[in-house]
């Protein structure tokens, strides 16, 4: 039997001294803060210590490079040491490390100058100029800590938390001039890219690319040059409209309207109030790229099929008076639909109109209704008020509705009404004789 075989039920114990401490080849933990020692000295004596786990080298004036060749040399013992990184001082423990101050000249090195912090979960480095190589190696690099970053892109100072990004006044000529740095912005939820030159195709290609992200950019309808996230247009306002939404250009375009300006529409999904009253439009096919619409005016206007106003389930105002329109039909599943003028159209049958219990104004004037057929319309419809006779379409205070309001205020037709001022509450004297001094005073008793 060979020595190795009798000697493999005997346990050794041996002592090994390090910076004046003398520990045992079991210990596990190893505390030199304070004391002097070298890198080599505690290179070679740490391999004698197979059971160490943990040592604490604060305040040993060991060398960054010395701690990196000992954490390479044992990976699995934790070094307890500070570091020194581009001026901020350190823990290897730390969980937490702001370099937000720090003068980090040379960023290609902050993967490995982190690498010892194996505790860390959050790092801020706003304020420092990170290139993109760098925050993509370090998410990847340490995956479980939460960077904070800026960064110079479109000559703003930006996060990767940056949620809504402003790029009018700048020009760019290809979708990819933009994309490549929004690749930078995980967050972003909303880009304005209104006059910055990209074309409608151009910006479909971006959304489809990015389709987290709500981009609004000019459309050219007709005369007027409006943002894509317009929520109330008008072709009755000719100047300006509230908000920068859009501007009148007489030289733009046509001032009234025909089929071919309105495909810019299918652009504009955040319309809810929509007047194209008075223009020469004879196609409603546009309308299926507006579902938010809760005001629609096309009054005046050459239509004579109202199909695609079937899609419109949130609609609630409706004006198609003066066109020539004979199916009524398609408004039947508008649930929410209680205000429609259909005066002065070509409809003979108003069978469809019966069984719109919800309406709650109804004008059909000059349709040639007999007495009979209103009179069956008065009936279905006992909670509507219906106006039957008279020559204007819009008399007898068919817009004064809040819905209608709303609209001519954010479409720029009129100003807001100013809310009353509140009335001042008319100032009280206390009453001296209920105060609880008064009270506790007891009243003269009479003379005699």
């Amino acid at each position: 039997m060979s020595k190795s075989l009798e000697l493999s039920d005997v346990s050794f114990l041996w002592q090994v001294t390090i910076g004046g401490q003398t520990l045992l080849n079991t210990d596990t933990a190893l505390d030199l803060s304070g004391k002097t020692v070298s890198g080599d000295e505690l290179m070679a004596a740490i391999g004698y210590l197979p059971g160490l786990t943990n040592v604490n080298l604060t305040g040993t004036g060991l060398t960054d490079e010395e701690g990196t060749a000992l954490e390479a040399r044992y990976p699995n013992i934790a070094f307890l040491r500070t570091l020194d990184l581009y001026g901020v001082e350190v823990s290897t423990d730390a969980t937490e490390l702001d370099l937000s101050t720090a003068s980090i000249t040379d960023d290609t090195q902050l993967v490995d100058k982190l690498a010892p912090l194996k505790k860390l979960a959050s790092c801020n480095l706003t304020g420092q100029t990170i290139s993109f190589e760098t925050m993509d190696a370090l998410k990847e690099r340490f995956p479980l800590v939460a960077f904070s970053f800026s960064f110079e892109l479109f000559g703003q100072t930006l996060t990767p938390e940056t949620t809504e990004l402003n790029l009018q006044g700048q020009t760019f000529t290809a979708p990819d001039e933009v994309s490549e740095g929004l690749k930078h912005l995980p967050n972003l939820t909303k880009c304005d890219m209104c006059g910055t030159g990209l074309t409608s195709e151009q910006m479909i290609q971006l959304q489809a690319e990015f389709p987290a992200v709500k981009f609004v950019w000019y459309v050219q309808i007709g005369a007027w040059q409006v943002r894509t996230d317009i929520e109330s247009f008008s072709t009755e306002n000719r100047k300006t409209f509230p908000n920068g939404a859009g501007t009148y250009i007489a030289s733009a375009g046509n001032s009234e309207l025909v089929d071919a300006d309105l495909t810019a529409f299918q652009y504009c999904n955040d319309l809810v109030y929509l007047d194209l009253d008075g223009n020469k439009i004879t196609d409603l096919s546009f309308l299926k790229n507006l579902p938010k619409l809760r005001l629609l005016s096309l009054g005046n206007n050459k239509i004579t099929d109202i199909s695609a106003i079937s899609s419109l389930t949130d609609l609630e105002f409706l004006e198609i008076f003066i066109n020539y329109i004979t199916d009524l039909n398609p408004l039947v599943g508008l649930p929410k639909l209680t205000s429609l003028n259909c005066s002065r159209i070509a409809v003979a049958d108003i069978t469809p109109l019966l069984g719109m219990k919800q309406l709650k104004k109804l004008w059909v004037m000059n349709n040639k209704l007999d007495k009979e057929t209103v009179a069956k319309l008065t009936e279905a419809l006992p909670d509507c008020t219906i106006a039957s006779r008279g020559t204007k379409a819009t008399a007898g205070g068919w817009r004064e509705e809040d819905i209608y309001y709303e609209f001519a205020v954010k479409a720029g037709l009129i100003e807001p009404t100013p809310a009353p001022e509140a009335t001042p509450e008319p100032s009280v004297s206390p009453d001296a004789s209920a105060s609880p001094e008064a009270a506790a005073t007891p009243a003269p008793t009479p003379a005699g």
